[in-house]
């Protein structure tokens, strides 16, 4: 059974874990695998209060942060554990963060060429800058 809740603190290591593992392919192939520089940087980031995590029994199997600032909403750390996806909780996870977005819009970052990039463009997210390691994408939001 998956139950969705509210980030803890002391969820951080295990979250970081999951970044590295989730992410690790992109990162090898974008040229950016740095295990020690990836953790800090999540750990660094990392705001209980704005994530929602998915518990899979006693693991986290899925992340996402909802990150509020002054003109923009920003979606940060999205990640599904591998035996996570394909079973619609991306899509859940995506979906209950945008409903949390009255208005205005809402910004990601992903690496560029990821699998997730078409879950996004699904949902009505657009490409605005893509350095070849990082893609910004955006959706404006009624």
């Amino acid at each position: 059974m998956q139950v969705v809740r509210t980030a803890r603190p002391d969820d951080v290591d295990d979250l970081a874990d999951l970044k590295l593992h989730a992410l690790r392919p992109d990162l090898e192939r974008a040229g950016a695998w740095d295990p020690p520089y990836n953790r800090a940087r999540f750990v660094r980031e990392f705001v209980a209060a704005e994530t929602r995590v998915v518990e899979a029994g006693p693991r986290l199997v899925g992340c996402l942060a909802v990150h509020p600032e002054a003109d923009t909403t920003w979606l940060r750390h999205f990640y599904l554990h591998e035996e996570a996806r394909g079973r619609g909780l991306g899509s859940r996870l995506l979906d209950e963060a945008l409903a949390s977005v009255a208005t205005g819009s809402v910004h990601l970052d992903v690496l560029s060429g990821s699998r997730a990039m078409s879950l996004y463009r699904r949902r009505g997210f657009v490409v605005v800058e893509d350095d070849g390691v990082d893609t910004i994408m955006r959706l404006d939001l009624a």
